[in-house]
């Protein structure tokens, strides 16, 4: 999901449950820069395993 889009700076969020740990999640924020060498180039800024409350945890503050 594209989380922001500034000036050719993009920034998404990916969560993906983990077959093998029912319950629990793969969270991933990274970025592209259009401008780029590799404008496809991912960089990776936040990554973290979480639990189904963990998760819901997070989603609480960022809408708080």
């Amino acid at each position: 999901m594209l989380v922001s889009n500034s000036a050719g700076y993009k920034v998404f969020c990916e969560t993906k449950p983990i077959d093998a740990l029912p319950g629990h999640y793969h969270v991933r924020v990274y970025s592209t820069y259009e401008n780029a060498k590799e404008p496809d180039e991912q960089q990776t800024r936040f990554d973290i395993v979480l639990s189904a409350t963990e998760l819901e945890y997070l989603r609480l503050s960022l809408n708080a």
